[in-house]
């Protein structure tokens, strides 16, 4: 199932935003083999379309700005904290030079604004143990979402 969970996922986030129907998309999820519970289904069809609607707004925003909480995704995950931020990553590998985007995300407590994220991410370095040889030249938020079991 979780590899089924994982290609529907992709074919969701490909055709979000587009205005095809959720029967439509689970008849696409289907035709690759990639089905699983309908509830879920839907959940993640909801997901998909609400990051395409979104994230490029998230984006747009000033470094002092919060993001508008209708604009925050609600998902349930069992991780104990408020919210998760997307984050969209410039790193510069030190060995070739080459520049190349990520997407990477940490999990906060804080409903803050925009900067204030981007900060902490460049402060808590993630990535310094998975690419000892990268340097990151760029941080832009690009999501966020809220965990339904927690209040704001």
């Amino acid at each position: 199932m979780p590899l089924e969970r994982t290609i529907a996922k992709m074919i969701f986030r490909q055709f979000a935003g587009q205005g095809l129907s959720t029967t439509r998309m689970i008849s696409l999820a289907a035709d690759q083999d990639a089905t699983y519970r309908r509830q879920d289904m839907l959940a993640d069809i909801r997901s998909a379309e609400h990051k395409a609607l979104y994230d490029t707004r998230i984006q747009a925003l000033n470094t002092n700005d919060l993001v508008p909480r209708a604009w925050i995704n609600e998902l349930d995950y069992k991780y104990p904290a408020k919210y998760r931020v997307l984050v969209q990553v410039d790193i510069e590998d030190e060995l070739t030079g080459e520049v190349y985007q990520d997407t990477k995300s940490f999990f906060t407590d804080d409903y803050a604004a925009v900067g204030d994220y981007e900060s902490e991410f460049m402060d808590k370095k993630p990535w310094s143990e998975t690419d000892p040889y990268a340097n990151v030249v760029g941080v832009k938020v690009r999501g966020m979402e809220h965990n339904t079991g927690m209040p704001y």
